[in-house]
Order: C-alpha cells, then sequence, then structure tokens
C-alpha cells in the first residue's frame, strides 16, 4: 500500500517579512499541510508563528550550507585533511538542526 502525501507550499513574501496575515487566511481554507520555503533567516518568531498557523514542513537548506561553510572555513586554519574537513561541516550541520529541532519542540520525536 503506498501513501500519497499533498502538501501545499505557498507564497509569504520574502525573508524576514513573513505574511502572517495572508497564511492565516490560507490555513483557514485548506485541510492539508503547509510548506514554508525560505525558511532560513527568517527568526524564530516568525517561524513559530508560522507552525502555529499550520506550516508544517520548512525548508532551511540555506542555514545548514552557511553552517556547514562557516565549519569548513574554520576547519582549514588547522588542518587540510579531507576526512577531518568533512568531520567538521558534519557536526557543523547536525548543530544547526538541533538549533531548528529545539525551536521547533521536536527535538525527542524524530
Amino acid at each position: 500500500m503506498s501513501l500519497l502525501y499533498l502538501l501545499l507550499s505557498i507564497s509569504l513574501g520574502g525573508k524576514p517579512n513573513i505574511d502572517i496575515d495572508r497564511l492565516e487566511k490560507i490555513a483557514k481554507k485548506v485541510s492539508i499541510p503547509l510548506v514554508l520555503h525560505g525558511g532560513s533567516g527568517t527568526g524564530e518568531n516568525s517561524l513559530k508563528k508560522c507552525i502555529k498557523l499550520g506550516i508544517s514542513k520548512i525548508n532551511i537548506c540555506t542555514d545548514l550550507m552557511v553552517a556547514a561553510t562557516e565549519g569548513i572555513k574554520e576547519s582549514l586554519k588547522t588542518t587540510d585533511n579531507f576526512g577531518d574537513i568533512n568531520l567538521v561541516a558534519e557536526a557543523a550541520i547536525k548543530e544547526c538542526l538541533t538549533k531548528y529541532y529545539k525551536m521547533f519542540n521536536c527535538l525527542n520525536r524524530i
């Protein structure tokens, strides 16, 4: 048996100006999960409001890549070992994800 998931990706403006009023109107009219693209850099308060109004998936890839890049830059000061550099990038991504998991109150639910 396969499951079909329907998600609605909506345009709510750009960071940091999420149009909360628009999200509220959309959330009242649909009964499917909503997706927020461009969650990176949006800010904790705005993201929490979005979650309360029905956003169930928030894309944060830019923040993850920025964390990895900063980790790589820092590690290149002390090593040129590719394996070590990758471990630092991975740790930076995990740290960034953990920050978001705590923010979204889902750290122990996944």
